[in-house]
């Protein structure tokens, strides 16, 4: 099992397969990823990048908009993109919380700039006005994953080129194929990506700290607990881990809950995304 997803933006389903066969593989490996990542198997922020690199976006932030609040879920910046600061990402969620009814808001409709913007009373709305402040961005597209009462997850797609699509593979195929694995995501993830963005963010303002695994261990982790902690990044599940330490599986509970105590995550998953946060931001 890999812990970080492979760029497979480029791959080649068989020797000269056609513009149409090369798009529906990208696709399908960007899926296949994605629902990888929203199981603890791959850093989602990675996919995300994938994701970034297929569209050609400038910027991909991946939001949970909660009583009010917009919370990074996952994000990446493409490396030549003149916009630095992305102030628009998870503004378009507050503007469609505010201005459809929810049962608009399908998981894996699309909503673009270019539509919204024909919106009597769109021009003052924040979208509008952190577009202008973004001279470099000609469109937003916005995906919804999930909308309730209590809080929108979606995405954002920020362009500084005019997004390309192929007539014969329609783009709502794939956004609904992601909506739909995000439904079904392993409980918690958000909650932990979030807490792991948050972290790192804090990290960055205070300055460079050392991770969980390293090589100072400032969650002073025994050595049996940092093998633990390699052996789930590696994809293994308890029982499988018992048998490689050659420990009981309540001895294996007991060394999960003293990690979970120490490195102040709630579960494997937040355990995981921290870590491979925090190897994300070192790289």
């Amino acid at each position: 099992m890999r812990s970080h997803a492979l760029d497979r933006s480029q791959v080649l389903p068989f020797s000269g397969a056609s513009d149409l066969q090369h798009r529906i593989a990208r696709s399908f490996a960007l899926i296949t990823d994605w629902n990888a990542a929203l199981h603890g198997r791959f850093a989602l922020d990675d996919v995300v990048k994938v994701l970034m690199r297929q569209t050609q976006a400038a910027y991909v932030g991946v939001s949970r908009l909660s009583q009010d609040r917009v919370q990074t879920v996952a994000s990446a910046t493409h490396p030549l993109a003149h916009s630095t600061d992305m102030r628009i990402s998870g503004a378009t969620l507050r503007y469609l919380r505010d201005t459809r009814d929810l049962s608009e808001l399908l998981p894996g409709s699309i909503w673009r700039f270019s539509e919204l913007k024909h919106d009597v009373g769109f021009d003052r709305s924040q979208v509008a006005e952190q577009m202008r402040r973004e001279p470099a961005v000609i469109t937003v597209v916005t995906v919804i994953l999930e909308a309730g009462e209590d809080r929108i997850d979606g995405f954002d797609m920020l362009f500084e080129i005019a997004p390309k699509v192929h007539p014969e593979l329609p783009v709502n195929i794939i956004t609904q194929a992601l909506a739909d694995a995000w439904g079904v995501r392993s409980p918690g993830l958000v909650s932990g990506l979030i807490g792991a963005q948050s972290r790192s963010r804090a990290r960055r303002i205070d300055g460079p700290r050392t991770g969980i695994l390293g090589e100072q261990n400032p969650c002073r982790l025994s050595r049996a607990e940092q093998r633990l902690c390699h052996l789930l990044l590696a994809g293994e599940k308890a029982k499988s881990i018992a048998e490689i330490l050659g420990i009981s599986m309540a001895t294996v509970r007991s060394h999960l809950s003293n990690i979970y105590s120490k490195t102040q995550t709630s579960g494997q998953v937040e355990l995981i995304a921290t870590i491979n946060a925090e190897r994300g931001a070192a790289a």
